[in-house]
Parts: structure tokens; sequence; C-alpha cells
């Protein structure tokens, strides 16, 4: 699924229509080429989910996965 617009809101996009709760409360910023991805979730299992869930939508873009992993 590719969807028009800046990476940020794109990725922003993706992760709010996610069935997972902890993905869709995420924040996304853009800095010059990089995509960072920062909050905190409960395993590194939802971590992954996250990063790989916006990979194929970065144009090229450095993803910087900041997520913080926390005990439920």
């Amino acid at each position: 699924m590719r969807i028009n617009g800046p990476v940020e809101s794109r990725a922003a996009f993706i992760l709010r229509q996610s069935p997972i709760p902890e993905l869709r409360r995420l924040s996304v910023e853009e800095t010059g080429d990089e995509v960072v991805l920062r909050g905190q979730v409960t395993s590194y299992y939802v971590k992954q989910l996250a990063q790989e869930a916006l990979r194929t939508h970065l144009d090229g873009r450095a993803l910087h996965n900041m997520i913080t992993v926390v005990g439920s």
C-alpha cells in the first residue's frame, strides 16, 4: 500500500491504522534524511513490528528506532 504525501504523514498514518494499540501511540519524526520512531512498548516483538511496518515506506531515508521497551 503506497500513500502519497510526506514520509512523516505516511508513517503516522500507517501506525494509526495498526490493530496493535501500542503502535498507534508511537510518534514519528522526520529530520532531514531520517525517520525517527519514538515511544514505549511492552516487548521487543512490538518494537520490531513498528519498524517493519514502516520499512517499505521510507523512500530511501534512514529509519532510527528509538522505541523503549518497558515492562508491562
